[in-house]
């Protein structure tokens, strides 16, 4: 029994607390359209905590300068697109870009000046919302930039195969079934190929996503079709856990996380592996600022608050190790889900924001404590 506890804790706690929510909101919280509010307004945990997970899979390594820089994004495409009126593909590319550059700046002072990840992130995370604030203030009186193109707000937000709210949109309910379908198949397959047997609790696992698919399916069939920010979410983990799981690179990076020294001894160049994980990371805010900015049709001042504390308390409660190693991308997925659950759950029992954040802070405090006594033995 405690073998199964300490392999599917997280699984657990994720259940505790969704029994939890569905009991103090009289199951309010399981009708459709909060469903897909989940995915909605938090989909920007989904993604950040993907490049979290990674840039936290090498050991005393973490980004705080995510939500800063998703603002620093945001104001950015504002400019570009409203007050430069560059098109949609250049615009995007020109993000991507300058994504790309906050990482590898960040990541080569960490790795090639032995600065710590913390300082530098935090100069990152001051400097970032300071220049997209500056940016908005610059070209707009109102705190916001507006006149963001058609076409970017298309490919960032809104929904694919459409319906009215309230008729049954088959077209999503069979395009998750299928997306379901094919994730059990390569499930099946991998397990196969590492030469494992499937247990009752792969099963029982294995069932358990496939009767939650069909009832995200189901949600997103009766309020107007699938979220195109889910889209992206399932994008980026999918890619992500095949390149993990699947590439000699994803593997090395994971091998070398807990030991920077021993794998620098057998040849593998870890700085360079320590400045990926941060291109990677700041990618992953680079899309989570397109899909804030399409969101909300324009650039905000507010863009970004909190989202580094909110990824990094999914990462916490999906039980991501800060000691670098292995991680689990399902897990630190299901961590995001957790956080998703408590701030809708929180917003439906109609809790004061202050109280909001104390009740968070000991759900999560409480998670974390039972996920690290069931894996005590592991830590010692």
């Amino acid at each position: 029994m405690k073998k199964y506890l300490r392999l599917y804790s997280t699984e657990i706690v994720f259940i505790l607390i969704s029994l939890s929510f569905i009991l103090l909101t009289s199951a309010e919280i399981l009708r459709p359209m909060n469903i897909t509010a989940i995915f909605l307004q938090n989909s920007y945990i989904f993604i950040l905590v993907v490049g979290m997970a990674i840039c936290m899979s090498v050991k005393d390594n973490i980004d705080i300068s995510i939500g800063s820089f998703v603002c620093f994004i945001c104001a950015m495409g504002g400019v570009f697109m409203s007050i430069m009126k560059i098109n949609t593909l250049l615009s995007i590319i020109l993000l991507l870009i300058l994504g790309i550059m906050w990482g590898c700046l960040a990541g080569y002072i960490i790795a090639y000046f032995n600065i710590p990840a913390w300082v530098t992130t935090l100069g990152g995370y001051l400097a970032f919302r300071g220049l997209g604030v500056a940016l908005i203030r610059q070209f707009s009186n109102t705190g916001s930039i507006v006149g963001i193109n058609d076409s970017f707000l298309k490919l960032f937000s809104g929904k694919i195969f459409p319906s009215k709210i309230g008729s049954f949109g088959y077209a999503s309910l069979i395009f998750c079934l299928v997306l379901a379908s094919l994730g059990i198949i390569y499930k099946i397959l991998s397990i196969r190929k590492e030469g494992s047997r499937i247990t009752s609790s792969m099963v029982i696992g294995i069932a358990a996503a496939y009767l939650l698919s069909i009832w995200i399916g189901i949600c997103f069939a009766l309020t107007g079709g699938v979220p195109v920010s889910f889209i992206w979410m399932l994008i980026i983990v999918c890619t992500t856990a095949v390149w993990i799981d699947k590439t000699s690179e994803g593997r090395r990076l994971l091998m070398l996380g807990a030991n920077l020294e021993n794998a620098r001894i057998a040849g593998v160049d870890t700085k360079r592996a320590v400045l990926m994980t941060y291109v990677f990371m700041s990618l992953c805010a680079t899309v989570t600022g397109c899909i804030v900015l399409a969101r909300f049709h324009a650039s905000s001042s507010y863009a970004g608050v909190n989202f580094e504390m909110d990824t990094i308390a999914a990462c916490a409660v999906g039980g991501v190790s800060l000691h670098g190693g292995k991680q689990k991308i399902f897990k630190a997925v299901l961590g995001a889900a957790m956080i998703g659950v408590i701030n809708l759950g929180l917003s439906l029992l109609g809790v004061d924001m202050n109280w909001q954040w104390i009740i968070k802070g000991i759900t999560i405090l409480i998670a974390v404590t039972f996920d690290r006594y069931l894996k005590k033995d592991r830590f010692e």
